[in-house]
């Protein structure tokens, strides 16, 4: 009965060790998308649109900033006592928008959130 009772036991924990690390993976997961920037430009509007459009557990935060000549956008997005920072893209200078999307875990987009821009300027 002990053999059993072990052998099952190191079952369960290998699965439970196995979907322990798929829930930690999937709890810090942070993931910025391409998408099509050839039909992004939003001219001089900053924008951070948050929603939830598959799960209400998983947030996706489209955020666009206006381009004026900057080496580099960063955005920093904050809830409660976590925080995020991502870099935006752009894709050509054809684009005067930077933008990503973020994929974020457990954030809440109906609970108040802060966010801001860090941008690099160029230095012409």
């Amino acid at each position: 009965m002990d053999l059993l009772y072990g052998h099952f036991l190191l079952v369960y924990i290998k699965i439970g060790a196995r979907r322990m690390m798929k829930f930690i993976s999937l709890i810090t997961l942070v993931a910025c998308s391409q998408v099509e920037y050839d039909n992004i430009d939003t001219g001089d509007i900053e924008e951070v649109v948050c929603s939830h459009p598959s799960s209400q557990f998983e947030a996706q935060i489209e955020i666009n900033y206006p381009d004026n000549d900057f080496l580099s956008v960063e955005f920093v997005l904050g809830q409660n006592e976590e925080f995020w920072i991502v870099d935006l893209l752009r894709p050509n200078e054809n684009i005067s928008t930077w933008h990503t999307t973020m994929q974020i875990l457990e954030f809440d987009c109906n609970t108040e959130f802060t966010y801001d821009f860090i941008v690099q300027e160029n230095e012409e």
